[in-house]
């Protein structure tokens, strides 16, 4: 029981981040969501990149990894439409 309660608060909040990251991406200026695109399509080159060097074994960067780079690339967006604000 705990374990679907559990599961239903994440898809919630998955679902309420995304539409909190799309309504950032619509009050942001156009420069600034392009730069912002541009960090994160090098990150993920980076992560394509480091994910390659592992060896044929190995495909891509572990969950966690991905999940952490998401996490601070969803904190500098909200800090940059912070800026914005002001």
């Amino acid at each position: 029981m705990d374990a679907r309660d559990a599961k239903a608060r994440r898809q919630a909040e998955a679902v309420d981040s995304r539409a909190a990251y799309d309504r950032i991406r619509g009050e942001l200026p156009t420069h600034l969501v392009r730069r912002f695109d541009q960090l994160r399509a090098h990150c993920q080159k980076l992560t394509d990149l480091a994910g390659s060097m592992r060896g044929p074994a190995v495909t891509g960067l572990d969950r966690a990894a991905v999940e952490s780079l998401e996490r601070l690339l969803w904190e500098h967006l909200r800090m940059i439409w912070n800026a914005a604000k002001l």
